[in-house]
């Protein structure tokens, strides 16, 4: 095999590793965002599981779903994805609180995420593990003014700082009957 037979080998074993490489980065950029927005590939939406209205504006509802919040902005007709760096799945409670200051909570069974712009930009709110355990199902929340409170499986947590710091509101296994 001649210099010139070899280069020309190796040229082309390049050209066909590149080509390769190429077609792995699109295959795999794709899968991602497909990932991302399973819908545009005709899955039907999923069946909404919860539904609030912005108290200050009474077009403007948002419902959750498996993969997220959608926003309608014109009282339920049309409907469209809100963009979330890590949306909850499986979202159980949209909370506005009532002195409509933009603030909006959305829920999943392991997730938290608020959003103090009416839900363009979201973001996660972090339990510590002493105050929550993992594997903790999430319940429900509610907030008033700067306190916010977050229903567990295992009991209620309470923040007075805007989700900063948690602290339990009464004991984790509390002898006292209820069941939460």
């Amino acid at each position: 095999m001649t210099e010139k037979q070899l280069k020309s080998g190796l040229r082309l074993s390049h050209r066909w590793v590149g080509l390769g490489a190429a077609l792995l980065v699109i295959v795999t950029s794709v899968t991602g965002l497909l990932l991302q927005h399973p819908h545009w590939l005709g899955e039907p939406s999923a069946a909404p599981s919860a539904l609030a209205s912005d108290p200050t504006d009474g077009d403007r509802w948002l419902r959750g779903t498996r993969w997220g919040v959608e926003e309608s902005m014109d009282g339920n007709r049309t409907w469209r994805e809100l963009p979330m760096l890590a949306p909850p799945e499986y979202v159980h409670r949209i909370h506005f609180p009532p002195e409509g200051n933009g603030r909006v909570f959305a829920m999943g069974p392991s997730s938290l995420v608020t959003s103090s712009d009416g839900g363009r930009v979201w973001e996660e709110i972090r339990f510590a593990p002493e105050v929550l355990g993992p594997g903790v199902a999430l319940v429900d929340v509610a907030a008033h003014g700067g306190t916010w409170r977050v229903l567990a499986a295992d009991g209620v947590l309470v923040s007075r700082d805007q989700g900063v710091t948690w602290e339990r509101s009464g004991p984790v296994n509390s002898n006292d009957g209820r069941d939460w």
